[in-house]
């Protein structure tokens, strides 16, 4: 029985940083990511194809993604308090 869930790990370059304006419907973005008036994060900007691959006419295009379908995802390198 297959389970209705599916995962895309994306680097994060697929997020651009340099993405710095109003979102049509006023909220802000930043770093491409979208805050409501409140700063809670609603949605991020994220690239259909990976900045790098500059192959085709949708390199550059970006999508708007929910925030609520997010899931950040990292392997520290070290512990925070490792120098203290």
């Amino acid at each position: 029985m297959p389970v209705p869930v599916q995962f895309q790990v994306l680097e994060a370059d697929f997020c651009p940083v340099s993405m710095n304006q109003k979102a049509p419907n006023g909220n802000d973005i930043v770093s491409g990511i979208e805050f409501n008036a409140i700063g809670k994060r609603v949605a991020y900007w994220m690239h259909k194809k990976h900045p790098a691959e500059k192959g085709g006419w949708t390199y550059n295009e970006l999508t708007r993604v929910p925030a609520e379908q997010i899931i950040h995802h990292f392997i520290p390198l070290r512990q925070a308090n490792e120098f203290l």
